[in-house]
């Protein structure tokens, strides 16, 4: 396979070395894709780009240019940026959308004081580095592998074919214990040390991916990682062998990629390399180290493992690259077993406010849980007679009915796909159309707040030899657009939504007690659904919002009566929003007659009457509601 050396300097002075076999983009940061800090290496979808300036740099672009070796064995250098040209030293520039070949080496200036040097690297070069990295791409979790030329085991010989086998089940081991426990780690190192035959292997985690007190820290010296399973082979001792290379850290971090330590290339010393000193690797025959990804390609651990030789012994056979691809593949499982564990903790958290199906299908693509701006339905349901119910019970049964309650109500969300925001005391938040799309979140919160009194019926049933006083709900229900994500704190996660959409939800629910009915939707939920079987009730002026509200009231089971209630009740509004009070008082005189217990109709009377007696000056049909 062909491959070149990529050198980058800054003021003539070499800051990174790297020996590629695939196509790589050269530019500068770019923030919204989550590339790292240069000088870095970054593999995400598609060509992997070596980002070598910070944003701010904006003689630089994004996204310049592309090196890629040929398998004649020269290099090419192509333009990707639509408006500037790349310089190469003693060279014509290259033009936009233009590509040239080169075989021997290139200088490519890049501005800001940095350059670029390009050049092949050929099977009869002897290697200038003592490190090399694996030129296969480390595997993320969950990423297929697609290799043409695969093989079969039966075709190795027999005694070869064993020995696989026994390799195999040392990895097998791994796989088996509980992904992210100590003994998980643990049975990685002690793998990769029997495997590979290594004297000492230890598995490091990023600081902030690991809890030092619960996978028994060994402290490595590197700062911003813990050391969290180490094996070294009978004889020896991890103090006497030193600390982890920090240079090889940080170069399986820039690169992503395995890197193998070979001091019999070394051609300068490791005091020169701009790392470190010679410390950490001087009495370390050979050193191999393995990315361990999560699903960003960013580097979260690394499984390190070397062989190490007194100043008396002789150098110990150094590391092959199917030595360091085994390492790879323990990495890899390690990788696959921090997912899991990552996943099954996220799906914990995530039933506790989703559905099972939504909860799968945040599991699956959590980036829908970024903050995002969406069209929703929100519903609030509030318990009445709270309160006395409490009172009445004492704690220890007041903690088991209101727990009974709040099940019942949050089930209702559930079954129909809601999102559980909140409880606030005796109150239910749900949320529907985020994070996945619903195009019928409005039908769904309607159909729950339904069912919500039903269930509320069954409760006072069910509770009616130690309360024979009645409770009940009150449900407000509004759509419209939202900010959604997670509205909680780095500490406690609670996935919401934020704006006046959801302010108008809390304000309708509170307006059932106001108007005496169960449950209230806005006009832009009732529309959204098409429902029917909806009263409308007024047009609200509410506390805090700005905005007068169309209201309806949403009934469990309507009644032929109700239908009636409903007909009659809505002309005399029409009658009384067309100042025809007269006609609107008596109207809902009879209506009284026959639903004396109708309290929006007391209150559409009231009014009427009011500006029968007293016209105002300035007539407006909007109800204003005082209280919150």
């Amino acid at each position: 396979m062909s491959s070149y050396r990529v050198r980058i300097y800054r003021s003539s002075q070499v800051i990174d070395s790297l020996d590629l076999s695939f196509p790589v983009e050269i530019g500068r940061r770019d923030p919204q894709r989550n590339e790292p800090a240069p000088i870095s290496l970054h593999r995400g979808t598609g060509t992997a780009k070596l980002v070598v300036a910070e944003a701010t740099v904006q003689e630089i672009a994004r996204r310049w240019f592309r090196i890629s070796a040929e398998d004649d064995g020269r290099v090419t250098i192509e333009n990707l940026h639509p408006q500037m040209r790349v310089s190469i030293s003693n060279d014509d520039p290259i033009a936009i959308g233009g590509k040239r070949h080169f075989e021997n080496e290139v200088l490519i200036d890049i501005g800001s004081r940095m350059a670029i040097r390009v050049c092949p690297i050929r099977e009869t070069d002897s290697p200038s580095d003592e490190f090399r990295s694996l030129v296969t791409v480390t595997p993320i979790p969950g990423e297929d592998i697609v290799d043409e030329q695969t093989i079969a085991i039966r075709q190795f010989a027999a005694p070869d074919a064993k020995e696989i086998a026994k390799l195999l089940r040392l990895a097998l081991q791994v796989v088996q214990k509980a992904a992210g426990s100590d003994a998980f780690f643990q049975a990685a190192v002690v793998a990769a040390a029997q495997i590979v035959e290594l004297d000492r292997a230890v598995l490091l985690l990023r600081s902030d991916t690991s809890k030092p007190d619960e996978l028994g820290n060994r402290n490595s010296a590197i700062e911003g990682w813990n050391a969290v399973a180490e094996h070294v082979r009978e004889g020896l001792t991890s103090k006497a062998m030193g600390s982890v290379s920090r240079t090889i850290v940080q170069r399986v971090v820039k690169t992503s990629t395995t890197v193998i330590h070979d001091p019999g290339n070394r051609t300068h010393s490791i005091a020169s390399s701009g790392f470190e000193n010679a410390h950490s690797l001087s009495r370390v025959c050979c050193a191999t180290a393995s990315p361990i990804l999560n699903r960003d390609r960013e580097v979260i651990g690394i499984l390190y493992g070397d062989r190490w030789t007194d100043e008396s012994a002789l150098p110990t056979n150094r590391i092959s690259d199917l030595e360091a691809t085994l390492v790879e593949v323990l990495a890899s499982a390690v990788a696959g077993g921090i997912a899991r564990k990552a996943e099954e903790r996220l799906r914990t958290t995530l039933s506790e406010f989703f559905s099972p199906k939504v909860a799968s299908l945040l599991a699956n693509n959590p980036e829908l849980m970024d903050g995002q701006d969406a069209e929703i339905s929100v519903l609030f349901c509030d318990v009445r007679g709270f309160s006395s119910v409490t009172e009445k019970l004492g704690p220890k049964k007041a903690i088991e009915w209101i727990n009974d309650v709040m099940s019942e109500l949050s089930q209702c969300v559930i079954d129909r796909d809601g999102v559980l925001v909140d409880y606030v005391g005796d109150e239910v938040m749900a949320m529907w159309g985020a994070p996945g799309t619903q195009p019928d979140h409005a039908t769904r919160a309607l159909d729950a707040a339904r069912a919500m009194m039903t269930a509320i019926e069954t409760l006072r049933t069910r509770w009616a030899n130690v309360l024979p006083s009645r409770f009940g709900a009150g449900i407000g229900v509004n759509t419209g657009p939202a900010r959604v994500g997670n509205v909680g704190s780095r500490q406690k996660f609670k996935y919401g939504a934020l704006g006046n959409t959801v302010n108008v939800g809390s304000r309708l629910q509170s307006a059932t007690k106001q108007l005496g009915v169960d449950c209230i939707a806005s006009g832009e939920t009732v529309r959204a659904a098409q429902a029917e079987n909806c009263r409308r009730l007024a047009k609200l002026s509410v506390v805090g919002i700005d905005q007068a509200i169309d209201v309806y009231e949403v009934k469990k089971d309507p009644t032929d009566a109700w239908r009636d209630l409903s007909k009659n009740y809505e002309l005399a509004l029409a009658d009384f929003e067309a100042q025809r009070f007269g006609e609107s008082a008596r109207r809902i005189g009879e209506l009284i007659q026959i639903h004396p217990d109708d309290r929006p109709s007391k209150k559409l009377l009231g009014l009427a009457v009011q500006e029968l007696d007293e016209a105002s000056e300035s007539f407006s049909p909007t109800w204003n509601l005082k209280q919150k």
